[in-house]
């Protein structure tokens, strides 16, 4: 009798620690944050095209071919259409919607040592999804910038989507250059300060498993395009703030987050965590580039809880690890109560 009592008691202890803990909150089951933001991609180095922004490291200075043809002795020049070159993003993790018009810009000056001609430079840029145009613009008006090398002005130019479906996972999003001109001229990119590229508004980026406690504060990034977020983190566009005194980044660290569902996509996460313990939710945002630009900087809401579960129930100290500490004690009752009767 005292054998099928004992077998009773092990198999209700054991019962009841395969309940699962009230408050775990499961990547499937953690809803993400996020919905229409300006996001800005990126000339980088050809053939690359990313949300992905430089904070550490000098622009890319280039030289375009030649767009001009000298006559007589050069004293006329006519002028034709020249590709400076075509940057292709990764294909898209998750079907992205996307929506108003599409902003280009580019940062560029005179070649100082052309000195007899103004540039009267225009530009064409093609966006394509598949290779196909979605986005169109040339130039209606000619411009010039004499200032030194290294110290170029900033061209725009803006136009609308030719199609308002949704980008598809999978499908590639490229841009075409191309410009003329009565001079040389060089092109910056591939820096938080002269950032060339496109942005446009859409679903380009979500967050997920917010929490902090007194060991960390971390949440997940998934992204449309897949960036290195340690650029972002290098250049404090990612940045916490605990009572009005923003926190080093030193070591903060990037790894692997949880998996999520975007619409029909499975699409893994970036992790972001702080080591810092706090006590109350702190201020952090999250952007891909310094705030004057145009990506847009988001706020993460935070829970308190364990890194990366959203777990209401603060640090999971003592007990079981992944079991509620009333589960354990009420399991710890149960077998005190049979002893006594053994």
């Amino acid at each position: 009798m005292n054998r099928y009592r004992k077998t009773v008691v092990c198999m209700i202890v054991l019962g009841m620690m395969m309940i699962p803990f009230g408050h775990t909150t499961s990547a499937e089951e953690t809803a993400l944050e996020g919905g229409i933001q300006t996001v800005h991609l990126n000339l980088k180095t050809k053939p690359s095209f990313s949300p992905e922004t430089e904070a550490t490291t000098e622009a890319i200075e280039e030289k375009p071919p030649k767009s001009y043809t000298s006559e007589f002795a050069d004293l006329g020049r006519t002028r034709e259409w020249k590709t400076i070159g075509t940057w292709e993003a990764d294909g898209v993790q998750y079907d992205t919607t996307y929506e108003g018009g599409i902003k280009f810009n580019m940062w560029w000056v005179q070649d100082p040592n052309e000195d007899d001609y103004t540039a009267d430079v225009q530009y064409r840029w093609t966006l394509m999804l598949d290779g196909q145009e979605i986005g169109y613009y040339e130039d209606e008006e000619q411009h010039n910038c004499e200032q030194a090398k290294g110290n170029p002005c900033e061209w725009t130019g803006s136009t609308g989507f030719n199609s308002t479906e949704p980008f598809v996972a999978g499908q590639v999003l490229s841009v075409k250059i191309e410009y003329w001109a009565f001079a040389d001229i060089y092109i910056y990119y591939d820096n938080a300060t002269f950032d060339s590229g496109v942005s446009f508004d859409a679903d380009a980026v979500y967050f997920g498993a917010g929490a902090y406690n007194s060991n960390d504060v971390s949440f997940d990034v998934v992204e449309a395009w897949s960036t290195n977020l340690n650029k972002a983190v290098d250049g404090y566009f990612v940045y916490m703030i605990v009572n009005s005194m923003t926190q080093a980044n030193d070591q903060v660290s990037v790894s692997s987050g949880a998996e999520y569902d975007v619409g029909t996509s499975n699409v893994g996460s970036q992790k972001i965590t702080w080591p810092i313990g706090v006590n109350s939710a702190p201020s952090v945002t999250f952007s891909y580039a310094a705030n004057e630009s145009d990506s847009a900087s988001m706020m993460i809401t935070l829970k308190a809880g364990t890194s990366g579960g959203g777990s209401l129930d603060g640090d999971e100290e003592g007990g079981i690890p992944g079991f509620g500490i009333s589960l354990v004690v009420g399991a710890v009752v149960v077998v005190s109560l049979f002893r006594r009767r053994l």
